[in-house]
């Protein structure tokens, strides 16, 4: 997935430069960096969600998660 955005980055990099409106296509990276990092966060919290209430990490237990 991370591979997926850089990509998606680079491309819009290269379109702020061939459309040479390079403001809009850095508030467009920024805004993709953001959601990457928000994505990141929510990921890492539900590791440690899992961990917290299953110390073994055993992944048979984690059914009992479902809700």
């Amino acid at each position: 997935m991370k591979i997926m955005l850089q990509g998606v980055t680079l491309a819009l990099i290269l379109a702020g430069k061939t459309q040479e409106n390079m403001n809009l296509a850095q508030t467009m990276v920024i805004s993709a960096l953001i959601v990457e990092t928000i994505i990141i966060a929510l990921a890492l919290a539900m590791i440690v969600s899992i961990f917290r209430n299953i110390p073994s990490g055993d992944i048979d237990l984690l059914r009992k998660l479902r809700g």
